[in-house]
């Protein structure tokens, strides 16, 4: 659902046409539909819309997201006139949504129309504020699915909005006082939508009415309407000009006792309506028709109303007055008839048609609940026909709940198909024959311009035929005008359906929206929602038509791949005579880190392939446990497990901390084991009782054991080492409990990011690369491998720094070396030590005293003790009252505030300078002259600024996103404007600003007051103690990496099971060698067998010549004994040659 979007009522009627079909207009058209050239302004607001496209919505309770590309994109915004808002507003209903920073900017005094349907993020109470105070001429507005906002909340908000014309408030917390509000406050608006709305009864809906029984003006109020509404004093209160009133499934089952009372009434006392969905509608229909009001006294009497008698008086005698101002008194008497101007119901019974049609001669769209408890009869769908032949020819949208065959609703259909723009069919089943029946359902409704059907798949019991044998008549009719295609296949059973492409049925709906004989191919777009399983290779419906060498591909992209109950929006593409559209298909790569942090599904713990690890974290505040998990490594040697965190049922992390720290026992060490056992239990339930032997465990302890005495640190760690082994069976051994340096928790953290952001995956995908000289082979051909992001975090007490260093590393000096040692690490994180691709040289260096409140506490302890110096010098008494303050650049303008111990009272007052404030804050970063050092004169490896990306956290992400709203891409130009606006604005207005909730929500008053010092302190860091440059343009300031916090033991857990995948690959080595063998013994084996059959052959040609050789010689030896018989008979010598 769009952010913006034109209202469903009766600003839909305003729009243009291309916005009730495919699109308002496409970004790459420069001519109207009607061929005219577009204006310069139509064009600009095409272009802005266009450059929206990338803004998603985002839940600023946990999210981050980076909107300064909106801000600029949007900066003209807040001076376009209300004509060219409204033109944008239509254009951004075909656009995506945006965010709550977004949203601030967009609520604007001209707006006239937001739609913040199912945006749970970005409903909150602070934005319902800010509509009331600034978009007061709203005219719509869509509140669908807020339900974390309050009945109050709502009242408040309407209250301030009296333009609004329509409102949808579909699923929220309305009730009775909200309704109330609505009709007292909102005299102009027309469409209501309160479906869903449980904590509504339908009587409450009798407040829509109005206070009083007069029905215009002109009439007096009978003596009854004293209590009419309200049995006290209260001011008049007209019923709202309603023509639109959606209230299905509101209140419990045990109130809607009245619920055709209320219908009849409503229909009477709102002279304007023509849509109404409610319950009873059907059965007040026949009250009205046979003015049966005697059976309503004991409702009017219950909810202090007028009889529906007297209201059914007071509505014959408006029809009256409006006859007599338009005809004679002889055409009233014959037009005076019992006839409402409803022109839309929901949801009728078959029996109730007869008495709408009677009343609402202008019906044009009717949903009727055709269903039963029992198998719906012949004779009742012989009974539905008939009712539907009186709106035969006037009839535009049809929508029909049936649980039965297609086949009975044929004839039913067709009655009313030739004026049919819209056909809605629900729960219907079908066969193998049932495209015959939609096929003549089609042919009836060649109008149409929507399609909708809601259907359970047929489930045959015999094996399906080859697609392109089914017998389907090609030769069908054209739906020219189709424009929205719905498909939903609905479950009831657990067995698995067909495959999408064995549906007969669809394939004919397809056929229908797509095959064009008499016209060329247009570009159409159809909406199939489909929750079937896919294979992973994708399927094709081919569609070989009688007529012409075109193909219909229809794609259907796997729904197992993604979170979301259906797909939407799978585009139909024709091809042309010169081959078939191939569809693009997934790649075999498919970005694995991406599927690593999308992955939120419960982790199946019955897979036997699946392994555990745990990691304690002990800090000094507590102690967390963290349950990770990983398939069977695949045998390759070049990729690193695919650890992810374990999800219970409910896909949540399986995490658990407890407090405090572990190194508050130093002098008890002998309950370590204690304090963490639940955390161990806890980890024990969630992993298969048979997994726990072959889980490693670390426990690895942090800051707050650091700063303890080695031999309390040996105590705590001993306790451990002995105690856990005995009453768990995980994979524990003396190693695997530790302090870790801050060194080595810097190393774990830019592990944990790195591999979340996928820079461990050397399939490059188009990314950013860089040239590595890996450490110990110096003299080896320089790496080409993913760049890698460096790490920025700036805490309350500490800034910390980690990046790689890709090139070899050279001194100034052997002092320097030896410092440089300290700060850079050296590690593999492959399985096999001899391969270099997974060796990386990182730099970590973690500065205690300069994360921003210890900066603030140094900085106010300096100026402190310089004035007091100062005011003794020169005898004054700056800071010493309230008339007399320090002036301080680092706060906001005009802010008071007192410092100092409690003993000594400083009073301090902000004058707002930024760039004062800035040069102050320079000697607290202690740099020195010397090259290669950062602050406090540190070492720090150059950095290639040209080819790097750093993540800029905590501090980093917190003075650029909650107050100043610039998360994300860092623009060090954009960020020290904003800065010097905020610091330069006055206090009291920063202040209204935040108890109006313009600012993050997780944004506090101590945010406010020192934003202005953490935002040049950060600056001074960044840009003069890490020497960034001014334009450096690859910073990202975030909260969450692919919205997930990181934390350091993934990293940990990553770096020590890097040895685990040995195994699997020594087995998968062990197979190709016995699979190659194999396929050698073979192929040996049949190059001897095609040897030997040559050689059997090349000798018996060789024998078989031989022997007629013999059979040669035998025939030319002589006969007789005596050659002269020979020579007497004339024959010649058998010695001398023969001519044969």
């Amino acid at each position: 659902m769009p952010l913006y979007g034109a209202s469903k009522g009766d600003q839909r009627k305003n729009l243009p046409k291309q916005t009730e079909s495919t699109g308002w207009m496409s970004s790459s058209s420069t001519t109207d539909e009607d061929g005219s050239a577009l204006s310069l302004t139509r064009l600009c607001l095409l272009s802005l819309a266009d450059n929206m496209n990338n803004i998603w919505v985002k839940d600023y309770t946990d999210k981050y997201f980076d909107h300064y590309v909106f801000r600029q994109i949007m900066g003209p915004f807040n001076v376009l006139c209300a004509e060219l808002v409204e033109d944008l507003i239509k254009l951004l209903c075909m656009r995506k949504k945006l965010s709550r920073a977004a949203l601030d900017l967009l609520l604007v005094p001209q707006l006239r129309s937001l739609s913040l349907v199912d945006c749970p993020g970005l409903v909150t109470t602070a934005v319902c504020t800010q509509i009331a105070a600034r978009c007061q001429l709203l005219s719509y507005l869509d509140f669908s699915g807020a339900q974390q906002l309050s009945a109050k909340v709502l009242l408040q908000t309407f209250s301030s909005l009296p333009k609004l014309r329509s409102l949808s408030l579909a699923g929220t917390t309305t009730d009775k006082s909200v309704l109330r509000t609505i009709a007292q406050k909102l005299p102009l608006l027309c469409h209501l939508d309160i479906s869903q709305c449980h904590l509504v009864s339908p009587a409450d809906l009798l407040l829509l009415g109005g206070s009083a029984l007069c029905l215009s003006s002109h009439t007096s109020c009978p003596s009854t309407s004293a209590s009419s509404i309200n049995s006290s004093a209260s001011p008049f209160v007209p019923p709202l000009p309603l023509n639109s009133l959606l209230a299905l499934d509101i209140g419990f089952e045990e109130q809607t006792g009245d619920a055709e009372s209320v219908a009849a009434y409503l229909l009477l006392v709102l002279p304007g309506l023509e849509k109404l969905a409610i319950e009873g509608i059907a059965q007040a229909c026949k009250l009205i028709l046979h003015e049966r009001f005697d059976q309503t006294d004991m409702f009017s009497t219950k909810h202090e109303v007028a009889s529906l008698e007297e209201v059914w008086k007071q509505w014959q005698q408006r029809e009256a007055r409006t006859e007599y101002n338009n005809n004679t008194v002889t055409e009233i008497e014959e037009n005076c008839s019992k006839t409402l101007r409803l022109k839309d119901v929901c949801i009728l019974s078959c029996e109730s048609l007869d008495s709408l049609s009677h009343l609402c001669p202008e019906i044009s769209s009717i949903s009727i609940n055709a269903d039963h408890p029992n198998t719906i009869q012949t004779a009742e769908v012989i009974h539905l026909t008939k009712a539907l032949e009186s709106f035969s020819g006037q009839l535009k949208r049809l929508s029909l709940q049936y649980s039965d065959y297609l086949q009975k609703l044929v004839d039913t259909v067709c009655v009313v198909g030739s004026s049919l723009l819209s056909l809605t069919l629900e729960g219907i089943k079908t066969t193998f024959s049932s495209y015959s029946s939609l096929l003549t359902i089609l042919q009836a409704c060649s109008k149409l311009r929507e399609l909708s059907i809601s259907l359970e798949p047929f489930q045959p019991s015999f094996a399906f035929e080859h697609p392109n044998n089914w017998p389907i008549d090609w030769n069908i009719v054209h739906l020219p005008d189709l424009r929205n295609l719905t498909i939903r296949f609905s479950y009831e059973h657990s067995q698995m359906k067909p495959h999408i492409t064995q549906s007969l049925f669809l394939k004919t709906i397809l056929a229908c929206l797509l095959a064009q004989h008499d016209c060329k191919p247009r570009e159409s777009s159809g909406v199939v929602e489909a929750p079937l399983p896919f294979q992973n290779n994708g399927n094709i419906i081919k569609d070989n038509r009688q007529h012409g060498k075109d193909k219909l591909l229809l794609p259907f992209p796997s729904l197992m791949a993604f979170q979301f109950v259906i797909a939407r929006l799978l585009y139909v593409l024709l091809a042309t005579e010169k081959g078939p559209v191939i569809w693009l298909s997934k790649e075999n790569h498919f970005h694995r880190h991406l599927a690593k942090v999308t992955d939120i599904d419960a982790t199946d713990t019955s897979n036997p392939y699946l392994n555990y690890g745990l990691v304690v974290d002990c800090g000094s505040s507590g102690s967390r446990i963290f349950v990770y998990c990983w398939p069977r490594h695949n045998g390759n040697p070049h990729e690193l497990l695919d650890i992810r965190q374990m999800r219970d049922k409910h896909r949540k992390p399986v995490v658990m901390k407890i407090k405090p720290g572990i190194s508050e026992l130093a002098k008890t060490p002998e309950k370590a084991s204690d304090h963490i056992r639940p955390l161990l239990d806890f980890a024990a339930q969630h992993i298969p009782k048979n997994k726990h032997q072959e889980t490693p465990l670390y426990i690895l302890c942090t800051a707050g054991m650091r700063i303890l005495p080695e031999s309390q640190q040996e105590a705590l760690l001993e306790d451990l080492r002995t105690d856990i082994p005995v009453d768990f069976n995980f994979l524990f051994s003396d190693s695997h409990v530790e302090v870790i340096s801050g060194k080595q928790e810097g190393v774990y953290a830019w592990i944990g990011i790195n591999f979340v952001l996928g820079r461990f995956d050397h399939v490059h995908n188009g990314e950013a690369v860089v040239e590595v000289n890996v450490p110990g082979g110096e003299q080896q051909e320089a790496l080409v491998r993913k760049r890698t992001a460096g790490v920025l975090d700036m805490g309350g007490v500490s800034t910390q720094i980690a990046y790689e260093v890709p090139k070899t590393v050279s001194f100034a000096s052997p002092q320097q070396e030896e410092v440089a040692k300290n700060l850079l690490a050296e590690f593999n994180l492959g399985c096999d030590a001899h391969r270099t691709e997974h060796v990386y040289r990182v730099y970590v260096s973690t500065f205690l005293g300069f994360g921003g409140n210890a900066a603030r506490q140094r900085y106010e302890k300096n100026i402190i003790g310089n004035t007091i110096s100062r005011n003794k010098l020169l005898d004054e008494h700056v800071g010493e009252t309230v008339d007399f303050p320090f002036l301080d650049p680092c706060l906001p303008t005009d802010m008071e505030d007192i410092i100092g111990p409690s003993t000594q009272k400083f009073f301090v007052r902000g004058t707002g300078n930024f760039d004062e404030c800035r040069q102050l804050l320079q000697p607290y970063l202690n740099r020195t002259n010397e090259t290669q050092t950062s602050l406090n004169g540190v070492y720090q490896p150059t950095i290639d600024f040209n080819n790097s990306q750093f993540y800029g956290f905590s501090e980093f992400y917190y003075c650029t996103e909650d107050v100043l709203r610039m998360g994300g891409d860092y623009n060090a130009a954009k960020y020290t404007q904003a800065a010097k606006n905020y610091c330069a604005t006055k206090w009291k207005t920063l202040k209204e600003r935040f108890d109006a909730g313009l600012y993050a929500s997780h944004a506090d008053f101590h945010r406010l007051k020192y934003q202005c010092f953490k935002s040049a302190w950060m600056y001074e860091v960044l840009h003069t103690g890490f020497s960034f440059p001014n334009n450096y343009q690859n910073l990202k300031t975030a909260l969450l990496v692919y919205d997930k916090e990181v934390q350091w033991t993934l990293g940990a857990i990553l770096y020590r099971t890097r040895f685990l995948p040995l195994r699997d690959i020594q087995q998968e080595s062990l197979k190709l060698l016995h699979s190659h063998w194999r396929h050698s013994f073979s192929f040996v084996n049949n190059h001897y067998l095609f040897l030997a059959c040559f050689f059997i052959v090349l000798l018996s040609i060789m024998l078989y010549l031989l022997r007629l050789r013999r059979i040669h010689r035998r025939t030319a030896q002589p006969c007789s004994p005596s050659t002269s018989l020979w020579l007497e008979a004339g024959l010649g010598s058998p010695t001398l040659p023969i001519n044969l």
